[in-house]
């Protein structure tokens, strides 16, 4: 087992979360332009109301499948941090790294903060979608408190494991030892 958690992680997964929130929001936003495009085009053809009622029906449920995003939002990031925060216990650093940490902190808090920059200038940008996904809109707004979390927990886990834990990691590790 090779994978080890760490501070790092409060840095590359809002990176993550941000990339898609913006993909989220650009990608609905262009469905709902073809879709007001494509349903006036369907009621201009002069097709019967069975078809534009069967047009209409499928593309609405498309969009709404779209907005399911917004619920799917939370659970991913806290999928995320669960992740983190298994990697965080396995690896277990000395206390002294968290002074080396400190550093991490500061740089996330900034990165935080161009997070939510960069997400107000996309949601303004899109202010007739963003409306759709409220859950999604208040994480990445709030992404400094959420980056800060992830920092506090994070920092617990890693570096408060004791010896006692050490070993029984270390003998489950070699009790299930294929080499």
């Amino acid at each position: 087992m090779n994978k080890r958690g760490s501070i790092a992680d409060a840095i590359y997964v809002p990176i993550f979360l941000l990339v898609i929130a913006v993909t989220t929001l650009i990608s609905y936003f262009v469905w709902n332009s073809f879709d007001t495009g494509f349903t006036q085009v369907i009621s201009r053809s002069g097709n019967s109301s069975v078809t534009y009622n069967i047009t209409t029906q499928a593309m609405s449920n498309v969009g709404s499948a779209l907005r399911t995003i917004d619920y799917m939002y939370p659970l991913m990031f806290i999928g995320l941090l669960a992740v983190s925060l298994l990697f965080a216990y396995m690896t277990g650093a000395s206390i002294i790294y968290a002074f080396v940490s400190l550093f991490f902190w500061a740089v996330a808090m900034m990165l935080s903060f161009l997070f939510e920059n960069i997400f107000e200038a996309v949601s303004n940008t899109l202010n007739t979608t963003t409306p759709y996904f409220p859950i999604m809109s208040y994480l990445m707004n709030n992404a400094h408190l959420v980056v800060l979390a992830w920092l506090l927990l994070i920092s617990i886990v890693m570096f408060t494991r004791s010896k006692k834990d050490d070993e029984s990691i270390s003998a489950s590790e070699r009790a299930f030892s294929y080499g």
